[in-house]
């Protein structure tokens, strides 16, 4: 027997250590005597059972190498669950001055009929060639009730084409709640498996960022849409870009006076960046900087969630790696976006960007894959020598590829980013959050 190469060794307390295997996932706390054990192979048998079924012990000839590649085929090119963001619509009736939108040219382009048809008909072709065993459709925008028909239209052709092939379909609607109503929800009820809205915190606070076009706050509107959803049994998830524990604090009181304290409704708390897309994918020190603060909020924010009895509302990741093995979704097969011009694209944060457009579809729901749909589905960080022996790579799976090309002018090829600089706190936030009786004085 002998160590896991993937092994990483992080010291918490006195003679206490943190031993994380990133290929398979595994958290152990061990004392110094185990830890200088593992480093000489010199593992007490006692030991080695526990230590073998995490992963952290392994048998001689075994290679760790073709473990991770044969990992990351599998979640690659398995595309039993087929994954599809549409885009209905660029318009939307918000002015939110984050807006990716707002990044540059504002967009306001919608499918018409036949795109929808088009659109329907392409999704309903990748759903049969992979043999889909789950459909999941996430509608966006823009605002996509915009275009409601097109909403409609989507989501009755996959709905009966998981009938035929006896897929499971699973259906969100992203929206920034202000045009729900009764006839909308009792139009997609059958269809709908959640409606995501976002909120920026109380009333006060949010009212000055989600606002109308028109002018005036959405706040109101967004709660009057929430109580309906829960009254129609519709499962809702409120996404809240938390930037204080102050404005989350009175968003969740709130809340409970309005009884939203309900089984149906689940919270996603993030936090928003101050700079733009183009910066996301090019300045590394932006996004270290934005995670940091990140990582030291969330359990200031957390406190806040369970003084307010939202904890069995609030949803959390039992799994430190929420991007396993592949660097994100928009490396795998079967994982597609798709905009109002019916332009295909792997990333949803390059949506509407043409040069990274994979393929346009066209009438029938046909396709012509262009070269970067086939540079990124071969992608494999095994190849890239930065990536080949870091014991790192399974929590990253060689980064970001939109990132990889900006820096270095290629697809192929591996970006670091900030994994290095932030996969030791990484992993104490999520001991903190996972097991906070234990951990949660983690430093």
């Amino acid at each position: 027997m002998k160590p896991s190469f993937y092994n990483m060794v992080i010291p918490v307390e006195k003679n206490k250590f943190i031993l994380y295997n990133t290929l398979q996932d595994t958290i152990l706390l061990i004392d110094d005597e185990l830890k200088e054990a593992l480093e000489s192979n010199t593992v007490p048998k006692e030991y080695t059972p526990v230590l073998k079924k995490a992963g952290m012990l392994i048998h001689d000839d075994t290679r760790e190498d073709l473990m991770y590649q044969f990992m990351y085929y599998s979640r690659k090119y398995g595309a039993s669950n087929t994954y599809f963001i549409v885009l209905p619509t660029y318009a939307c009736n918000l002015a939110c001055p984050y807006c990716y939108e707002k990044a540059g040219t504002v967009l306001s382009h919608s499918m018409d009929a036949e795109t929808a048809e088009s659109a329907s008909l392409f999704m309903k072709t990748v759903v049969k060639e992979n043999r889909s065993s789950s459909i999941l459709l996430k509608l966006y925008g823009g605002e996509p009730l915009l275009n409601s028909e097109a909403v409609f239209t989507i989501c009755d052709a996959l709905s009966e084409c998981a009938q035929k092939s006896g897929a499971g379909f699973y259906s969100v609607l992203q929206t920034n709640g202000t045009l729900i109503t009764e006839d909308i929800i009792d139009r997609l009820a059958a269809h709908l498996w959640t409606v995501e809205i976002t909120l920026e915190g109380d009333k006060e606070y949010h009212d000055t960022i989600r606002v109308y076009k028109k002018g005036g706050g959405t706040y109101e509107d967004i709660m009057n849409a929430v109580q309906l959803l829960l009254t129609k049994n519709i499962h809702t998830a409120l996404r809240i870009n938390a930037s204080d524990s102050h404005h989350l604090d009175v968003l969740l009181k709130d809340l409970k006076e309005r009884g939203f304290q309900d089984k149906r409704l689940s919270l996603y708390i993030t936090q928003t960046s101050d700079f733009g897309l183009n910066q996301f994918f090019t300045d590394d020190v932006l996004c270290l900087r934005d995670e940091k603060k990140s990582i030291a909020l969330i359990p200031e924010l957390r406190d806040v969630v369970e003084k307010n009895g939202f904890r069995q509302n609030l949803t959390t990741y039992d799994s430190l790696q929420r991007k396993k093995v592949l660097p994100c979704n928009s490396e795998k097969r079967g994982m597609y976006v798709i905009d109002p011009y019916n332009d295909v694209y792997l990333c949803f944060f390059t949506a509407g960007q043409k040069e990274f457009s994979c393929g346009t579809i066209g009438r029938g729901g046909t396709i012509l894959w262009n070269p970067y749909f086939y540079e990124v589905m071969s992608r494999n960080p095994l190849e890239f020598a930065e990536c080949r022996h870091c014991v790192l790579l399974p929590m990253c799976g060689g980064g970001c590829h939109i990132r990889a090309y900006n820096q270095k002018g290629t697809y192929l090829a591996s970006h670091c980013g900030n994994i290095k600089e932030l996969a030791e706190e990484r992993i104490k936030s999520y001991l903190r959050q996972k097991y906070p009786e234990r951990f949660g004085g983690l430093k």
